[in-house]
């Protein structure tokens, strides 16, 4: 399939009908484009899969901000860096994790895996704002400010650690495939890893510093 005709079709559908989930970003040119595949959109169905109730937001939302007014300056702010410590932790289990499918061949078990680092991220996040908001409500902005920082970072960690993964996924696919052709696209893949790492990497030395400046605060 030609890459204007592919990116057309991927333009005008979604992969489930979630609004939340709009057409994908355009490809690279030249990349070969499986309109079938079913790993593209791993997170996606993982998340419509889930039943509705388990998509909303919980009733206690208001009750689990109340129960951060209780807490001292102090222990909102180290919650917070806990958490984030608790990403990092779940990041790295989630690399790892597709590694052991890959090598295993069990790519059937991404979407579950990816369902199960959704929702451990959305527990984290969730209080990362609640304690953001509670420093907003007690007028210290400026650690409101670098929670905010870190939330964007975070945001943009997820974002490049999935294209990782799917160039992952594609690679792996590709590598067992002997069609003609398929050289030029693992060497694309290897060059998009490549840049995807690099990316990572700046973004959590970002996060280290956001972090370095929040202890900074809690020492004044």
């Amino acid at each position: 399939m030609e890459f204007s005709a592919a990116y057309e079709i991927l333009s005008n559908r979604r992969c489930c009908d979630c609004p939340e989930h709009e057409k994908p970003e355009r490809p690279i040119e030249g990349q070969t484009l499986e309109v079938g595949a079913d790993f593209e959109t791993s997170a996606c169905h993982a998340h419509c899969a889930a039943p509705e109730d388990e998509r909303k937001e919980p009733n206690s939302e208001d009750g689990f901000q109340a129960s951060m007014s209780q807490l001292p300056l102090q222990e909102l702010m180290t919650l917070a860096i806990q958490c984030q410590h608790e990403r990092s932790e779940t990041m790295n289990a989630f690399d790892g994790k597709l590694a052991a499918l890959l090598d295993r061949e069990e790519l059937e078990a991404y979407p579950a895996l990816v369902a199960e680092t959704t929702a451990k991220f959305s527990v984290l996040s969730r209080t990362v704002r609640a304690v953001e908001g509670e420093l907003q409500a007690r007028k210290k902005l400026i650690p409101a400010k670098l929670l905010r920082r870190l939330q964007e970072q975070e945001k943009e960690h997820l974002t490049v650690t999935a294209a990782l993964h799917m160039d992952q996924l594609r690679m792996f696919r590709s590598s067992r495939d002997d069609a003609e052709g398929h050289a030029k696209e693992l060497q694309m893949l290897a060059r998009s890893l490549e840049i995807c790492e690099g990316s990572r990497a700046d973004i959590r030395r970002n996060i280290q510093e956001v972090l370095d400046e929040l202890r900074c605060e809690m020492d004044e």
